[in-house]
């Protein structure tokens, strides 16, 4: 079957997308960007409306490739193992994707556009990975403290806290905690939420 074919904003948005993964979110602007499409600024602004369109089409790009890469964390028999590999995979993302990251998650603005309001909700989906998880986790009786909606958001907070310092060098600045520190919080974590502590210390175990 033939690939549909890229339109004029899909190959803007992934020019933009390829400056700011190669250079960071300084290097994207309306004249970079329409250079290496060959036409003039006015291409972008016809296209997106402002910069702050390219911005979104961006970022939605960005969480995309997120929710794309979390969905591929296996389902198994274990919930709480399962959320724990599916944070090391938001983890991972974010190292891999160091300037994408903060650009979605409006830690950086991207083109000096910086992003508020209604637009920080783009993450939906991607956020939507993570939830679906903890209302298993909840339906098979592991996790029953709250609801699973604050307790998918307590532990996105949780990933993205460990995953900003991390970024910023915080992390490997502090002396190594005597536990492993994803695995201890983790287990913390489940058990404030209800889950027994050796079922909990099954599935996240400190060897992982």
């Amino acid at each position: 079957m033939t690939a549909p074919l890229r339109t004029r904003r899909d190959e803007l948005t992934r020019i933009a997308l390829e400056l700011l993964e190669a250079e960071g979110p300084e290097a994207v602007s309306t004249r970079r960007v329409a250079a290496a499409y060959g036409a003039s600024t006015m291409a972008v602004y016809s296209e997106f409306g402002s910069l702050g369109g390219l911005v979104a089409s961006v970022v939605d790009a960005g969480f995309g490739l997120l929710a794309a890469e979390m969905a591929t964390v296996p389902s198994t028999g274990d919930p709480v193992a399962d959320l724990v590999q599916l944070g090391e995979r938001y983890r991972s993302f974010a190292h891999e994707h160091p300037h994408l990251y903060r650009v979605i998650y409006a830690v950086s603005p991207l083109a000096g556009h910086r992003r508020d309001g209604a637009e920080l909700m783009q993450g939906a989906e991607a956020f939507e990975v993570m939830h679906a998880v903890v209302r298993r986790a909840y339906r098979d009786g592991r996790l029953s403290v709250g609801t699973p909606y604050a307790a998918a958001l307590q532990l996105w907070i949780s990933w993205h806290g460990l995953v900003v310092a991390e970024l910023a060098g915080y992390v490997d600045a502090m002396p190594a905690p005597p536990e492993p520190l994803v695995a201890s919080w983790m287990r913390a974590l489940a058990v404030g939420l209800g889950d027994d502590a050796e079922a909990a210390a099954r599935s996240i175990p400190f060897t992982a």
